[in-house]
């Protein structure tokens, strides 16, 4: 019995002690980090992944501008996105498992404007590998009779839905004319063909 009480006190004071050292420990003030760790900008953001789980495309910059990089979970595969001379990258998405949707923004003058410096935006895909850059929103259809192209619509980004059953299509809203009112386009994301699915 007293031989019990023994062994009872003993660990009761080793745990005491064990427990001394380690708020002595947590006590002590951490190192001071330096003021740059705070204003140095991320290395990658705005992650999305892929329809089926097993790709990422993230933001990441090269030389001061911002690119887009896509890779497998496990790091394979990396596919560097450019900005595509002057613009650059403001949004990218996943269409499919293998087909990415880009949005370059470029500053530039229009007479149509009065010659004011605006940004407009243009949207863009591109496969997976790398291969076949399209430009998918072409110049509106002139209407009546002479047919022929038109101004191409300057802000590109209004994207309603990456339809997910109909993989080979999106719903884009988009000013084309001008006019204030916004028409809705069901664009192929392969060609850039498209028909009017609502008028202005």
């Amino acid at each position: 019995m007293f031989r019990a009480r023994e062994i009872i006190i003993a660990l009761g004071l080793g745990l005491f002690t064990n427990l001394s050292a380690a708020s002595a420990e947590d006590s002590q003030i951490p190192p001071i980090l330096p003021v740059e760790a705070f204003a140095d900008p991320p290395t990658f953001s705005n992650v999305k992944l892929s329809p089926d789980g097993q790709q990422i495309v993230f933001f990441s910059s090269q030389d001061g501008r911002r690119i887009a990089v896509a890779q497998g979970l496990d790091g394979r595969n990396p596919l560097l996105i450019p900005p595509y001379g002057e613009a650059d990258i403001t949004r990218i998405d996943w269409a499919t498992d293998d087909r990415l949707l880009i949005l370059y923004s470029l500053a530039i003058k229009r007479r149509i404007f009065g010659q004011k410096l605006l940004t407009e935006s243009r949207l863009a895909s591109l496969t997976r590998d790398g291969s076949n850059l399209e430009w998918i929103v072409r110049p509106q259809k002139k209407k009546g009779r002479g047919g022929g192209g038109g101004l191409t619509p300057p802000f590109q980004d209004g994207i309603l839905s990456i339809l997910p059953d109909d993989t080979n299509h999106i719903l884009l809203a988009l000013d084309e004319d001008l006019d204030g009112e916004t028409e809705i386009r069901r664009i192929d994301i392969r060609n850039g063909r498209y028909r009017d699915v609502k008028g202005g």
